[in-house]
């Protein structure tokens, strides 16, 4: 039986930053690193971030956890586990390249198109797909304000994807 320490890196990349930690079997806390997020505000009620930023950042927390934690330790990484904020839509090619800045749940540009969602699809049934109440901070709506107003993008897109799907992308 191997008795060996093993260690989990845990990530979350939230709205203002980026963060993760590496903790041992017994829940104690090895490693830990940050890396803040900038916001970008193209217009009212407008929010997006940068995913070049988002891996950007987590190549560098991982690299200082590796620092952290030295060469031998390093390898005894049995897993990493990575979370995000949502709902956010990422359109990227199919090579994952993003299309352009990731808009984030708190963008409200796409309220028309969230009402006309709920037109077309009836409340209770967008609640039952959805699985929540219509909100702005959902993808029908904003992929739908996506094909709508960057087609040429739109067009180019493969996949849509959180900052936690990008990350692990």
């Amino acid at each position: 039986m191997n008795n060996e320490l093993k260690y989990v890196i845990g990530m979350d990349c939230g709205t203002t930053n980026i963060k993760a930690v590496v903790l041992s079997d017994a829940g104690k806390i090895m490693a830990e690193a940050s890396r803040p997020s900038t916001p970008i505000y193209p217009g009212p009620g407008m929010h997006e971030q940068d995913a070049n930023e988002w891996w950007k950042n987590a190549a560098d927390i991982f690299k200082d956890l590796m620092i952290q934690m030295g060469p031998a330790e390093s390898k005894k990484v049995a897993g990493v586990c990575i979370s995000s904020h949502t709902v956010s839509m990422l359109p990227v090619d199919k090579d994952g390249k993003a299309l352009r800045n990731a808009i984030i749940y708190q963008d409200e540009r796409s309220n028309p198109e969230l009402h006309e969602v709920t037109r077309a699809v009836g409340r209770d049934k967008y609640i039952r797909i959805v699985g929540g109440q219509p909100s702005v901070a959902f993808l029908p709506n904003k992929i739908l304000w996506f094909k709508k107003n960057e087609p040429q993008l739109f067009a180019k897109t493969k996949y849509i994807l959180q900052a936690s799907s990008y990350i692990n992308f």
